[in-house]
């Protein structure tokens, strides 16, 4: 009786694992030549890291991004003042924001920074796949109002954001497998004498 429970108590610990709705996402983009500026960015791989809470307009705030574009480092993420809401400091706006449903992320989108300089990444509902990546080059134009505005590079292309299970996860899976594995053994130990 006892290896039928542990058998059930390891097989509920392995069911239990399921991606993390907060916590860890996995962000991919490529560009598409078609609808891009041939200077702007190509592809990207990044790691968000989340909170775990909702927050007031019903996603989870981005808190770190790590990883690379077009193969430079990604320095970080660029805070936003008036989190969760967005935030216009000039160059961009943007709100640093995940949501669970729907568009992945909002047009506003996220920033972070390379050495190069800052990229905005967001979604754009006109296109299949979606994401666009925004690169301000550190450069300015006068405008037809005599305003001195940023230059950008502008970037749509396909792109993907998955749940990443964390830690913990993978430890309780790893854990409950063990568990059915050791009671499976145990079970086949018994010899019995006739």
């Amino acid at each position: 009786m006892k290896i039928e429970k542990l058998i059930a108590t390891a097989l509920v610990a392995t069911a239990v694992v399921a991606p993390a709705h907060a916590g860890h996402f996995l962000f991919q983009y490529t560009w598409d030549a078609q609808f891009s500026d041939p200077t702007g960015p190509k592809s990207a791989s990044m790691d968000l890291v989340t909170s775990d809470t909702l927050n007031s307009i019903g996603g989870y705030d981005i808190l770190s991004a790590s990883g690379t574009i077009d193969g430079a480092a990604v320095l970080g993420l660029k805070l936003n003042p008036t989190q969760p809401n967005f935030s216009a400091d000039g160059v961009f706006i943007y709100n640093n924001v995940i949501y669970p449903t729907g568009a992945p992320i909002d047009p506003y989108g996220f920033v972070v920074n390379t050495a190069g300089g800052e990229f905005n990444f967001g979604y754009d509902g006109n296109q299949s796949g979606g994401f666009f990546a925004i690169l301000a080059d550190g450069s300015t134009h006068v405008n037809s109002h005599g305003d001195v505005v940023p230059n950008y590079r502008v970037t749509v292309g396909s792109g993907s954001l998955a749940a990443v299970p964390e830690p913990a996860s993978w430890a309780m899976m790893l854990a409950g497998f063990g568990l059915a594995g050791a009671a499976m053994r145990r079970r086949r130990a018994v010899v019995s004498f006739g």
